[in-house]
């Protein structure tokens, strides 16, 4: 019997996310350096530089970004929906297992990362709301700095997940054409 906190536990959708970041075989299965620093150290920077520049967040550009976030929100919920059903339909050749592994494969990192997407959207939507209601201080300051920091983020996993897409599409268009 689940209790009510694993119902609303988000704590797997980090994990696999971050599962994406592995290397297979050639690295022993371990989280790969580089893309660990690109995705959670150039956000961190970006809030330096923020920092040391003294930028300050207007209330319409929080409004954009709760706009942006709703939107973003539904859209990639919409997506995790499309590539279930996108799996399910895909047919291949025996002859094709190792492009079938392939393709699965980056349909189920794919489905992590827009998972971990819509999660971060949602704790973004959290953090613009409560961001009008403080007015200048700590808490506001330590608000801008989380949202920039997941909106970088959000930002490169959403490169991340076009990248994918992409090898995906060009893959599969190129198998269609030249059996």
């Amino acid at each position: 019997m689940s209790t009510m906190i694993e119902k609303i536990n988000v704590f797997s959708i980090v994990v696999r996310h971050m599962d994406t970041f592995r290397e297979g075989e050639v690295h022993q299965n371990r989280l790969y350096t580089l893309d660990l620093l690109l995705f959670y150290g150039l956000p961190a920077a970006v809030c330096v530089i923020y920092y040391f520049l003294n930028f300050s967040v207007q209330n319409n550009l929080v409004n954009v970004g709760l706009t942006v976030y709703s939107i973003f929100f539904g859209l990639l919920l919409n997506l995790l929906v499309l590539i279930h059903a996108v799996s399910n339909g895909l047919k291949y050749k025996s002859s094709e297992k190792s492009h079938k592994n392939k393709v699965m494969k980056l349909l189920l990192s794919m489905s992590n990362n827009i998972g971990y997407s819509v999660f971060i959207s949602a704790i973004v939507l959290l953090l613009l709301v409560a961001f009008h209601l403080f007015d200048e201080g700590l808490v506001r300051n330590t608000l801008t700095y989380m949202i920039i920091y997941l909106s970088v983020n959000f930002g490169l996993t959403l490169l991340l997940v076009l990248k994918r897409a992409h090898i995906i599409l060009t893959e599969d268009i190129t198998r269609k054409f030249t059996d």
